[in-house]
């Protein structure tokens, strides 16, 4: 919004008052967001968020989530990238001196739409990563109870959360709703409603991902977002190849596509 579309940020405010007024991102988070855009200054008059230095901490949840998705084996890459952008975020001095060794200009037009029509490539990009945090999210809960036998009720978890959390959110109502009609349900993508907020969303989100990287502007959660969907509805993998170092390197053995049982290969 503010390095290719070059709004201000009372203007990137007034699209997130618009997207928090949908059902798709109507939530706590996209409501702040708002408020931190258009809030001023008291000691300079200009908006709060431009004084504020870019490093950003954490208290270490996301971390604590991060770890115990690799130890489940969940795959969580738009809660890593999140996580991931606040660690880079603290190399300030580094990031200065980079741009400086390899500068890049914004030479590239791109059409992300308006404020009147809520930027809609923008606002569908954000959408498809939203969901896919609370699937990935979703996802770490269920494997945990199986793991360790918590017996956790994912309909009253989505209820739970609609309550106080921060990630209250009305998506939140969606979720709960396709956990009861499905309590054994694989992924929120499974699920109708979401299959067609993707299904309609995902060439945007394909669009913005392109075109932040072409403008070189880093969007880590987008573009994970964008990799973790297009994993997921591909049914061949390179990971095959993966497979076959592994045994080449170590003798690890592999599975075949054409019979049962463990197989090695005398590769050299």
């Amino acid at each position: 919004m503010k390095r290719i579309s070059k709004l201000s940020s009372n203007e990137m405010s007034k699209v997130f008052a618009q997207w928090n007024e949908t059902e798709e991102l109507s939530s706590y988070l996209v409501e702040i967001t708002e408020i931190c855009l258009k809030t001023k200054d008291d000691l300079t008059g200009d908006y709060v968020v431009e004084k504020i230095l870019d490093k950003a901490g954490q208290k270490g949840t996301g971390l604590w989530t991060v770890i115990s998705a690799l130890e489940l084996g969940v795959p969580v890459p738009t809660i890593y990238a999140s996580l991931n952008a606040r660690v880079m975020s603290s190399l300030k001095e580094q990031r200065k001196e980079v741009e400086e060794l390899l500068p890049f200009e914004v030479d590239c037009e791109f059409d992300f739409g308006n404020i009147s029509n809520s930027m809609k490539p923008l606002f569908d990009a954000v959408v498809l990563s939203t969901i896919a945090s609370y699937a990935q999210g979703m996802d770490i809960l269920k494997e945990a109870s199986t793991t360790y036998n918590y017996d956790l009720n994912m309909p009253s978890i989505a209820q739970i959360w609609k309550g106080g959390c921060i990630i209250r959110s009305k998506l939140l109502k969606r979720i709960q709703d396709a956990y009861q009609k499905d309590p054994n349900l694989k992924n929120l993508i499974f699920d109708s409603w979401f299959n067609n907020q993707i299904s309609n969303k995902l060439n945007n989100l394909s669009y913005v991902v392109s075109a932040a990287s072409k403008a070189s502007i880093p969007v880590p959660c987008l573009s994970s977002t964008l990799d973790y969907l297009n994993s997921y509805r591909t049914h061949r993998l390179p990971q095959n190849l993966v497979q076959a170092m592994r045994d080449c390197f170590g003798s690890h053995t592999y599975e075949r596509i054409d019979r049962e049982g463990s197989f090695h290969t005398e590769w050299l």
